[in-house]
């Protein structure tokens, strides 16, 4: 299970969806268009299935779970902020 995480167009950075998926789940699920307010620019994205990806929890030692797995690579600004409101997929 990870975050569905997104590319704010603004900043380049990831940015959590607060979805909880597994990566088989996404893979399985139809095209589907959706929003998330992003906390960076402080707008809401419109974004597709295609734009974004899932992000295991990676465990640190110096700190909370960091999050990893955009497939395009580039993890600059990799989200870090709280996921009041969270949502899960099955």
């Amino acid at each position: 299970m990870g975050l569905l995480m997104i590319r704010c167009p603004e900043t380049g950075r990831a940015v959590s969806t607060d979805i909880t998926v597994s990566r088989e789940a996404f893979a399985a699920m139809p095209v589907f268009f959706s929003r998330s307010f992003c906390p960076y620019c402080r707008t809401t994205h419109e974004w597709f299935a295609k734009d974004a990806w899932v992000a295991e929890a990676v465990t640190s030692s110096r700190g909370p779970a960091d999050q990893r797995g955009d497939p395009r690579g580039d993890h600059r600004g990799d989200h870090r902020g709280d996921h009041r409101g969270d949502r899960q997929v099955a």
